[in-house]
């Protein structure tokens, strides 16, 4: 009885690397074809960027790469402005107000964008006390607020759809999407 325990777990992954090499066309399958995932899931090479930012310069450089990265997958100029203005505001808001110790570290904001299926879509994670954007925004985008005040999540606001806020882990996540358009408006 215990031999057939072993034998059966044995047999099992046998069928399985079979199934596997049958259906990949490979005597070695790759850890991609164990996944069983569809396509549409991977992105493609030069689709992703990912980016850790400590200071206002790194801030400064993140931001002007993600215009580029826009302007290279079609974005028009002024979108790519506003995603680039949008992720500037951002981490100078989190380094200026969220670090508590600007020489410490353990400061961390984890910026990263994908391009997938004409969206643009960023993330911002950052190891700061908890901050909700959407209820800021919230607040900004309320009448009689003045307008004047955090010009930087009003921006924010009109240029970016579909804005999440997430506190997980004691990290705060801001992820938000742009489509091609004309600051708030669809093309």
């Amino acid at each position: 009885i215990l031999a057939s325990y072993t034998v059966s777990d044995v047999v099992t992954l046998l069928l399985i690397y079979v199934y596997y090499m049958i259906r990949s066309g490979k005597l070695i399958p790759s850890r991609k074809d164990f996944l069983n995932l569809p396509e549409e899931f991977y992105l493609n090479p030069g689709d992703l960027i990912s980016l850790d930012i400590r200071n206002h310069e790194e801030a400064s450089l993140a931001s002007e790469q993600l215009m580029m990265f826009a302007k290279g997958h079609g974005f028009d100029n002024r979108t790519s402005f506003h995603a680039s203005l949008a992720l500037q505001e951002l981490a100078d808001n989190i380094i200026e107000h969220g670090f508590t110790n600007t020489q410490s570290p353990d400061n961390m904001i984890d910026f990263r964008a994908v391009y997938k299926k004409d969206k643009l879509v960023i993330s911002i994670r950052d190891n700061c006390p908890k901050y909700d954007v959407t209820a800021k925004i919230a607040e900004v985008n309320a009448e009689g607020s003045d307008p004047g005040r955090s010009i930087g999540i009003h921006i924010i606001s009109k240029t970016a759809s579909n804005i999440k806020y997430l506190n997980t882990l004691e990290m705060n996540n801001i992820i938000f999407e742009l489509n091609n358009t004309v600051f708030g408006q669809e093309c």
